[in-house]
């Protein structure tokens, strides 16, 4: 990537304050076509107004925390096996989540880019809102049953969440500072939004941490580290049963897809009681197995907990 004489100029072009969405290839044979670089809509775009943070959390803090984390995992789901920017998703998704009175106010809206090029749901947001969710949302479902009624206060959350990832970037005069800035927010932009190619990540862990430390020439270094021995020490699980299960957990989820039509609502969510009725391996290191790759509510908020300088904590 070069980088400009003046690596701000970029960063100055009409539609930038609306901010950028950087997508990469959601196609293994595609690479950096302009076509995957998006822009996303926001709730100021559509409200008029920005919403402040604490506008924000008093939402969170009156929907129920199990309920928006289903339908967010789901989201993210759907976007991860479609591709994010994939033709004729982000219409489906648009026309299925937002209400008529926000079709319509977006459909009015005359900015660049126009309003049918741009993505409405993405990962950056998800993420931030689930984050967001585990500090101030309480730990319940949320009692509203009728689809409407909790649709529209989440699309709003997510919307809000798109304001807050990215307010118009500044970049400082020193040319040396101003280039680290630059692609730091492309590499962070491009880690959230990349879509991993299962088939290349599992063979390469294996390849790594497996067969290559069995190599005589280097189990014979001084520097040399069983990874597979550390591994199990530390975690009491084989690790080439730990990169399987991960491998088959994708596959669980990896026909979820709206454009193909073939998500499964039973594919939504593992069931430990059933998940393994058909499986020949051992039942208690199964669900050891599976409970390593889970969270409940205590450890996933603590993980997540605020740090000086959230965008979105309250003062």
């Amino acid at each position: 990537m070069s980088i400009p004489n003046d690596p701000r100029q970029p960063f100055r072009w009409p539609f930038v304050p609306r901010g950028f969405l950087f997508i990469p290839p959601t196609s293994p044979t595609r690479h950096g076509e302009m076509e995957n670089i998006k822009a996303y809509v926001k709730f100021s775009e559509l409200s008029g107004r920005m919403p402040t943070p604490d506008e924000f959390v008093d939402r969170l803090q009156n929907i129920g925390l199990r309920t928006l984390m289903h339908c967010l995992s789901n989201l993210m789901t759907v976007l991860h096996v479609d591709g994010v920017a994939t033709p004729g998703l982000q219409p489906m998704l648009r026309d299925q989540s937002l209400s008529p009175a926000m079709l319509e106010r977006l459909r009015r809206f005359h900015g660049l880019p126009p309003w049918h090029e741009r993505i409405v749901f993405f990962p950056q947001q998800i993420l931030f809102t689930m984050k967001m969710a585990l500090l101030h949302s309480p730990d319940r479902d949320d009692p509203r049953a009728n689809q409407d009624e909790f649709r529209d206060p989440l699309v709003e959350l997510l919307l809000m969440a798109a304001d807050f990832l990215d307010n118009q970037i500044t970049l400082p005069e020193d040319r040396a500072e101003a280039e680290g800035r630059i692609v730091a927010y492309l590499v962070q932009d491009y880690l959230l939004n990349m879509r991993e190619q299962l088939r290349y990540l599992v063979p390469r862990a294996s390849l790594l941490y497996i067969k290559l430390p069995s190599e005589p020439h280097l189990r014979g270094d001084t520097d040399f580290i069983d990874l597979a021995v550390s591994f199990q020490a530390a975690t009491g699980l084989d690790l080439k049963d730990y990169l399987a299960f991960g491998f088959m957990m994708a596959g669980w989820w990896g026909s979820q897809s709206y454009l193909r039509g073939t998500y499964d609502s039973t594919h939504e969510a593992i069931n430990p009681a059933t998940f393994f009725a058909n499986s020949t391996i051992d039942r208690t290191y199964a669900t050891r197995l599976l409970w390593s790759f889970v969270q409940n509510y205590e450890t996933a908020r603590a993980a997540v907990a605020a740090r000086p300088g959230n965008p979105a904590a309250r003062k």
